[in-house]
């Protein structure tokens, strides 16, 4: 039972931590070119009229990191969730990895996915695994050919950049994104 409340206590902080986060990041127009305007004036610094304050959260950043066209600013979004916010959540989920492992020990389980599935209609990891490992080579068809449009239509989009841009996209990489093919 203690090692439940553990797990519960563990889990709780690792939410409050996302929801109380408070990073901030600040851009300019610029760096966030492809967004609404009306996205970027209603976060404009009040002290800083020339520069717009993002926060963390899904409101602010799903739509950079969907329609902005300045990849810097999208990898600076992601570097930062990555590395600088949300508080001492990594050490929380090895913590509660390390718990959850001890429960399903002391349960004689092999592993806390076979102590939960148990439960569920999943019943073992190892159906889980079947079930996703079929649906996978159900997909990977569709899958390389998505990948393979999506490729292309990155291609024509930096192209069109490069165009529109010419001093900020002044390679235009085989493939995309950044890696040069010398063959083109």
């Amino acid at each position: 039972q203690t090692l439940l409340s553990q797990d519960t206590k563990c889990c709780a902080q690792y939410k409050n931590n996302l929801g109380e986060d408070s990073t901030q990041l600040v851009f300019t127009r610029a760096e966030l070119r492809g967004l609404p305007e009306s996205f970027m004036d209603e976060r404009v610094d009040p002290t800083d009229k020339n520069s717009i304050i993002l926060y963390l959260k899904y409101p602010d950043i799903i739509p950079v990191l969907s329609q902005c066209e300045v990849s810097s600013t999208r990898e600076r979004i992601n570097q930062a969730r990555e590395c600088e916010a949300y508080g001492n959540n990594l050490e929380l989920v090895a913590e509660g990895a390390q718990i959850r492992y001890q429960i399903a020990k002391l349960l004689n389980k092999k592993s806390w996915s076979h102590y939960v599935l148990k439960q569920r209609m999943a019943e073992t990891p190892e159906k889980v695994l079947s079930f996703l490992s079929n649906i996978k080579t159900l997909s990977q068809n569709g899958l390389e050919k998505d990948l393979s449009d999506l490729r292309k239509m990155k291609r024509k989009h930096l192209k069109e950049l490069s165009d529109k841009y010419p001093n900020e996209y002044k390679q235009i990489a085989g493939d995309g994104y950044g890696h040069v093919n010398h063959d083109t």
